[in-house]
């Protein structure tokens, strides 16, 4: 089940939006400002328990102290390489308004009052997309892991063949070597 939080600093705006979506099975985390989501988000990845781990934020642009856009830019920030896919809910109709939301770290937007079908399938696409940057985050630590052991084995034969090289060993009649380039060894 994925974890959505849903900031707005109007709480009806909140509570609608979280009947909606525990209606459809997602567990919802509810926020009232960009500071608290900001918290909520600090709090949960200091945790390091992934029951705590949000999926996907839904974030009012206009909100005071600080607005969507600000937030955006500090979320991405602190997630670093995780993803956290932000859907700015907003009534901006302006195309540089909302260009802005995305070049702040938005990854969507939805136009309030926003249609219910539409949000579940951007809530399901952006849940397919993060399903697969976390398997392809899986696969790079994996091929790190693997090239690390590698360079760790080539070290520790370039260690056996430099010993047995430099104590005059190379000419025994026991003893086959071939020597070739680095990158090919």
């Amino acid at each position: 089940m994925a974890r959505i939080l849903v900031v707005d600093d109007i709480p009806a705006n909140v509570e609608i939006l979280s009947i909606h979506l525990t209606d459809e099975g997602y567990e919802v985390v509810k926020a009232m400002s960009g500071k608290q989501t900001f918290e909520i988000l600090q709090e949960a990845q200091e945790s390091q328990d992934q029951a705590q781990e949000i999926d996907l934020i839904l974030l009012d642009v206009m909100m005071p102290n600080m607005n969507g856009q600000e937030a955006a830019v500090e979320i991405k920030q602190l997630a670093g390489e995780d993803m956290v896919p932000i859907i700015f809910l907003t009534s901006l109709q302006d195309a540089n308004d909302l260009a802005a939301c995305l070049e702040s770290g938005g990854d969507d937007f939805l136009s309030k009052p926003y249609n219910q079908v539409i949000l579940k399938a951007k809530i399901h696409a952006f849940s397919r997309m993060l399903k697969m940057h976390n398997t392809l985050q899986e696969q790079h630590d994996l091929i790190s892991e693997n090239a690390e052991h590698l360079l760790n084995e080539q070290q520790v034969a370039r260690a056996v063949f430099d010993n047995v090289a430099h104590s005059g060993c190379l000419d025994l009649p026991n003893l086959k070597h071939l020597l070739s380039p680095y990158s090919v060894f």
